[in-house]
Formats: C-alpha cells, structure tokens, sequence
C-alpha cells in the first residue's frame, strides 16, 4: 500500500507539473491581441460620442434660447418660418438625446462583455480552455464586436445628421432676423460734357504779313560852287529889278 501510495503521488505530482508547464497556443494569443487593439478602438469611439453628445445637449436649450431672442416682433411669413425652425430645433435635441441615451447603454453592454472577456483570457493563459474551444469563443467575441461596430457608426451618423439640421436652422434663423438692408436712394442723372472740337488736320493757319515802308531823307550840305551859283542867281534877279524901275 505504501509503494502504491507513493506511486499515485509521484504521478498526481508529475501531471501537475507537466500541466503547469504547458503553454498556450502562440497564434491563438496573437489573435486576441489584435482583438483587444480593435475592441479598444471600439471603446474610444463610442466613449468620445457620448461625451459629446453631452457636452452638446447640456448647452442645447441656451441655443434655442438665443436664436429664439428677437423673433417675437416678426410677422407673416418670416414669422411661420421661425416657427417651423424652431419647432425643427426641439426635434433634433430630442434625437440627440436617444443618441447620447443610446451611445450611454452601447457602453454598458462593452462594459459588460469587456469584463467577461478578460476573465476568459486569463483561463486561455493558464490553459485551462482547449485550444479549438478557445478558438470558437474567440470567434464569438469577434462577432459580438462586428455587430457593435455596427451600432456605433449608426449612433454616429445619426448625431452628424442632428448637427447638420442644427446648424441649418441656426443659420437660418439669424437671416430671418437680421434687418433688411437700406435701399440707396436714387442717384443724380450727369450729362457727361461734350469734348471740344478739335481742328480739322487739314485746315492750315492763316499768316498776315505786314510790309512797312519807311522814307528816308538825306539833308546834303551844298558845295561852295552851288553857294556862288545861288548868289549870282539872287545878284542877277537884284540888277532886273533896278533896272525895271
């Protein structure tokens, strides 16, 4: 009995040893690496859109406030289209809020099934799940994560749609309340002046030309033969006279 005894030791003691050196498969516990790189980038999406969503819908109300401020005095049709705008804006706070509503309880399922995934790594580490059992609930998991996927990218699109009528109706609320511009008066009507005729090329100047003739006179002295002459002139014409007489 006590040969026996110590033989099932030995054996109980060597299927221990031999289980606790055993090693998981290598390529199975690279597959739920990258199942936890995607899984985590899952994690982020859907946790920024939510944080967004409630950044946005705390300060929702302070919008419509504001757009509504100064609507009142608007009549006819700017005011039915104030109306309609506004009534468009409280539809899409309501959605957003099944969004951010939606994004909350997408969490709390990741959350949840993050936390039963780790649990079953650790039993895969230890090798405490068979390899093909392993590689079905790997599987599952990775199916799980597709159809979460799914969900996220559609929370997305909704909310990106919201923020799109949002900012529609904001910009065109503030268009129906902004003034009208002032229409500019008429201005005066100018006569543009005529441009002075210019003179014909082939008209030529006409020049005056102005001759004047100046007279000169000498004023000679007489020679002494001239002076004698005169004299006996005057002497001869003197004897006439006498004589006469």
């Amino acid at each position: 009995m006590k040969n026996l005894f110590g033989l099932l030791s030995v054996a109980v003691a060597f299927f221990l040893t031999m289980s606790c050196n055993k090693a998981a498969d290598p390529q199975l516990l690279t597959d739920i690496s990258s199942f936890e790189t995607d899984w985590s980038t899952l994690v982020n999406d859907i946790t920024n859109l939510s944080n967004t969503a409630k950044s946005e819908l705390a300060n929702i109300d302070a919008k419509i406030g504001e757009a509504k401020t100064g609507t009142e005095t608007l009549k006819g049709a700017s005011k039915t289209k104030v109306d309609s705008l506004l009534a468009t804006l409280d539809g899409a706070k309501a959605k957003g809020a099944a969004v951010e509503t939606g994004a909350s309880g997408l969490l709390t399922k990741i959350n949840e099934i993050t936390t039963a995934f780790q649990g079953w790594k650790e039993k895969v580490q230890k090798v405490e799940i068979k390899a093909d059992a392993a590689k079905t609930d790997l599987a599952n998991y990775k199916q799980q994560l597709e159809g979460l996927k799914g969900e996220a990218a559609n929370l997305k699109s909704s909310w990106d749609q919201i923020g799109a009528v949002i900012g529609a109706a904001m910009s065109q609320i503030a268009a129906l309340k902004a003034p009208a511009p002032a229409t500019p008066a008429p201005g005066k009507t100018t006569t543009p002046a005529k441009p002075a005729s210019k003179p014909t090329s082939n008209t030529k100047p006409t020049t005056t030309t102005t001759t004047t003739t100046t007279t000169t006179t000498t004023n000679t002295a007489p020679t002494q033969k001239e002076i004698e002459k005169k004299m006996q002139n005057v002497r001869g014409n003197a004897t006439k006279t006498e004589t006469k007489k």
